[in-house]
């Protein structure tokens, strides 16, 4: 077998995989979580943001078509954070709520999860990015 066709082979799987991946779930952007009760930021490379909720952020993926949303905020100064956990698949899903020491837990379940917009430049108004310096956002 020739080189090229050989190496085409072997790319052809590693190449389907990524195009299904890249298919299913979330795209980056800013979403409404429930009819607007709170918004995120999903970004190119994996983390997301909140312009409505100062300090709630985390880490996304895409797995067998789901997106799965993960992170945490401070929920007061000497009781440590609250933690988050959204399972979205097409427009809804569910929505998981939990404070570190287990004192509270919440599901939301189904929620709506809807685009507001492909990108999140129109959130400066709401909070401020994480991934800028306060210089920056001062400016």
């Amino acid at each position: 077998m020739k080189p090229i066709l050989r190496t085409l082979l072997m790319a052809a799987p590693a190449l389907a995989l990524a195009t299904a991946a890249s298919a299913g779930g979330l795209k980056p952007g800013l979403y409404s979580l429930n009819g607007g009760l709170q918004e995120i930021c999903l970004v190119a490379g994996g983390t997301w943001y909140s312009p409505t909720y100062a300090g709630w952020n985390g880490e996304w993926q895409i797995l067998n078509n789901e997106t799965h949303i993960f992170g945490n905020y401070a929920y007061g100064q000497y009781f440590g954070y609250a933690n988050d956990s959204i399972v979205v698949k097409g427009h809804g899903g569910s929505w998981t709520d939990w404070f570190d020491d287990f004192s509270y837990s919440y599901t939301y379940d189904p929620i709506g999860f809807s685009l507001i917009s492909k990108s999140c430049a129109d959130t400066s108004g709401r909070h401020s990015d994480p991934s800028k310096t306060a210089a920056q956002r001062a400016q």
